[in-house]
């Protein structure tokens, strides 16, 4: 998913080696360049169902296809440690179409998310994790949870 690296300092300046990404993602079995016309912005991760699943992070079995249509959009920003803020940049060109993405999400039987994943050593500053009620707000009217990944190293 598209995201923002960071780089926060601690006191004695020595570098933390944490990340936060966010996204907003729908799945199902739609074809995703259909939403990408629909909404008028371009996802920073797509694919199709079945298509072939390529990846640099993990190992998959040759041959081994997607089981699911995805589109992501993420918005990229240098982070402060606010995930609220970092979310509502990802948010902020998606708000005047929530209705094309109720429509959409209801007509293809979508399911909707916001992928926060945040990376971080043991000992380092984690990030300071709170949801706004705007966010809720946002995520109420497109029928869309929030999926949470903390990683400590």
């Amino acid at each position: 998913m598209s995201g923002m690296l960071i780089s926060i300092e601690k006191s004695n300046n020595d570098e933390v080696k944490s990340t936060a990404s966010t996204a907003f993602c729908i799945k199902g079995t739609f074809d995703p360049d259909d939403i990408t016309k629909t909404l008028g912005l371009t996802p920073s991760r797509s694919w199709k169902i079945n298509d072939p699943i390529v990846s640099k992070k993990f190992q998959f079995d040759a041959g081994a296809k997607r089981l699911f249509s995805m589109w992501s959009y993420g918005y990229n920003d240098s982070y402060n440690g606010d995930i609220s803020r970092q979310i509502r940049n990802t948010i902020s060109d998606l708000r005047p179409r929530i209705p094309l993405i109720k429509e959409f999400v209801e007509k293809n039987n979508c399911q909707v998310y916001i992928q926060v994943v945040c990376d971080t050593t043991a000992g380092d500053v984690t990030p300071n994790f709170s949801i706004d009620t705007d966010i809720i707000d946002f995520c109420k009217l497109v029928g869309a949870k929030i999926d949470v990944d903390m990683n400590i190293f």
